[in-house]
């Protein structure tokens, strides 16, 4: 059974590069560009999305908790923020399976949020 404090571990791996790698393949010439106005669509609409969740977990609403992590899971899977994604995963699983939640996760899921801001921007910034 998951424990709700595995969240707040760090983690080394924040991205799935391969992702990335694989979009600006399948993309072509253009996908530089277009990644850079990926990740930046990624980092303007993500914060609102995570107050939402904290705001969520302070009221101790699972099913919010739940439906909020879903889809930040999904946007984070998409962009290869593989770290934060697998966080969502347990966060919407220890709701699913009742345990106790902690207005203190917000913090770890907004410092999982600035290391894929900055590991996304690195990765973009050394593109051509």
């Amino acid at each position: 059974m998951l424990m709700v404090r595995e969240l707040i571990e760090p983690t080394m791996d924040v991205m799935d590069t391969h992702v990335l790698r694989e979009f600006l393949d399948m993309v072509g010439p253009d996908g530089p560009a277009l990644l850079r106005s990926i990740v930046e669509t990624y980092v303007i609409e993500t914060p609102p999305l995570l107050a939402a969740l904290g705001l969520a977990l302070k009221r101790g609403d699972p099913r919010a908790v739940s439906r909020l992590a879903h889809r930040l899971q999904g946007s984070c899977l998409s962009i290869g923020a593989s770290a934060l994604a697998a966080h969502c995963a347990e966060l919407e699983q220890a709701c699913t399976q009742g345990l106790p939640l902690s207005s203190d996760l917000y913090l770890a899921l907004e410092e999982q949020f600035a290391a894929t801001t900055a590991a996304l921007r690195a990765f973009v910034a050394d593109l051509p």
